[in-house]
């Protein structure tokens, strides 16, 4: 889980980036509600990922 952390903090950095860019909120917006949308994924990923090596009794 803590490289869904750092995935999380690299995206904030990335939006923050991006909010810098002058005139442009909506390219700005789009990057990063798909940013968002990654991290979402990889998330879920991470998830089950986590879960099916729990039920393997793998921890």
């Amino acid at each position: 889980m803590s490289a869904l952390h750092a995935l999380s903090e690299e995206v904030d950095a990335l939006s923050d980036a991006v909010r810098a860019i002058p005139d442009d909120d909506a390219v700005a917006d789009q990057f990063i509600a798909r940013m968002l949308a990654v991290q979402n994924t990889a998330g879920a990923f991470l998830e089950r990922f986590r879960n099916s090596r729990d039920a393997q009794g793998q921890a």
